[in-house]
């Protein structure tokens, strides 16, 4: 919604265009669109002219799937030449596929994926042909884990609090084996956790005096590798951190990997469970303010893939809604840190710059295997 007034700012600011507003579940809340607009302090500083209006927010409905592919197909690419639109928000795509969609056998999925496919050339074809941006918000559903999982979870933290050297690769073993069932098995959508680093067996003298490693180890950590549990956490937004709990609570953005191949860009807003901490306006020189709960819920935001842009591999930017809309917060404590060092604040480790530089070496670690190409070569097509 917020996107719908800062897309008419004149550029640089937004685009100077109109925007539409497609709605497939409620309709458009014009009364928070109105109170945006008149609590946003940017757009005072503008003049008359310059300033976003609700008179150039245009809307339509679809409420079924037969409805939205008219709508896409015919309506808005005629919308879009007809009042100057810069800017198309689909609220949500996911819907009206949700509800007509219902069931996992291969023909519903079937028809689910060529339509969304349908679908998605759609949309590219008007964004290209119009120089237009379009964003379409998704629903989530949550990831479960099986027993054998949240067992796998409870040995490798106790394996990590012990400190034992030899432990962990027998883990590692056991849940390569254990993700590899999983992502044959129908209907599987288990969360990726954290996988310590994988011990290969020793490598073997090949002719030509090449080291080459026994052949079934890297077929066995390839399947890994190439299974939904462990390729979702980069383009779900969930589970691509591997220094967070193995408990956090996983998502699953809906219609899948079909859908994700579809978009150029996924951006994940996250509702944490811990509770924000208000920084006292006044008397910040007291701790007790920092630590005092306003009952809300931390909120983030992170690029999961762009071409733009490098994906998030923390939490992300923080932010909050307040009556002019989304705005982004400082981490509590962060300017606070170097000129009160005697304070006892309750400081996130993401906020040390050293820290943050070891992080990132440990995710370049972490993932560098994948860029090994003897886990990726084939025989029928080497």
């Amino acid at each position: 919604m917020s996107l719908l007034l800062t897309a008419q700012l004149p550029p640089p600011l937004g685009l100077g265009k109109a925007t539409l507003y497609l709605s497939t579940e409620s309709a458009l809340t014009t009364t928070r669109l109105v109170q945006m607009l008149l609590s946003q302090p940017q757009y005072t500083d503008l003049p008359p002219e310059g300033r976003p209006t609700t008179d150039k927010v245009y809307y339509i409905d679809a409420h079924t799937v037969e409805d939205q592919d008219h709508t896409v197909t015919f309506k808005l690419p005629e919308a879009v030449r007809r009042y100057d639109v810069g800017l198309i928000v689909i609220d949500s795509i996911a819907a009206n596929f949700r509800v007509e969609f219902q069931g996992a056998s291969r023909k519903i999925l079937g028809e689910r994926a060529i339509a969304l496919a349908k679908l998605g050339k759609t949309l590219r074809k008007i964004a290209h042909d119009n120089g237009v941006t379009i964003i379409c918000t998704n629903q989530v559903a949550d990831r479960f884990d099986d027993d054998r999982t949240r067992a796998d979870k409870l040995r490798l933290i106790s394996s990590q609090g012990q400190g034992s050297s030899q432990t962990v690769p027998k883990q590692a073993s056991g849940r390569a084996t254990h993700t590899q069932q999983n992502a044959n098995a129908p209907n599987s959508m288990q969360p990726p956790t954290t996988h310590p680093q994988k011990q290969l067996p020793a490598a073997t003298q090949a002719p030509g005096g090449s080291l080459q490693a026994p052949p079934s180890s890297h077929q066995a950590r390839k399947e890994e590798i190439i299974s939904l549990d462990f390729q979702q956490r980069f383009f779900t937004g969930w589970g691509d951190n591997g220094h967070n709990s193995p408990f956090e609570q996983l998502k699953t953005p809906a219609l899948g990997l079909t859908w994700a191949n579809q978009i150029d860009a996924r951006i994940a807003l996250k509702i944490s469970d811990t509770l924000v901490r208000d920084a006292a306006k006044k008397g910040q020189g007291e701790s007790e303010s920092y630590l005092r709960s306003l009952g809300k819920r931390r909120r983030h935001l992170k690029v999961v893939f762009a071409p733009w842009a490098a994906p998030t591999m923390d939490n992300g930017v923080e932010y909050d809604l307040e009556m002019q809309g989304p705005v982004s917060v400082e981490a509590i404590g962060k300017s606070k840190s170097k000129s009160n060092d005697n304070e006892n604040f309750d400081f996130d480790d993401d906020n040390d710059d050293d820290d943050d530089v070891e992080d990132e070496d440990l995710e370049i670690s972490e993932y560098a295997e994948l860029l090994d190409p003897k886990y990726w070569e084939d025989e029928e097509f080497p």
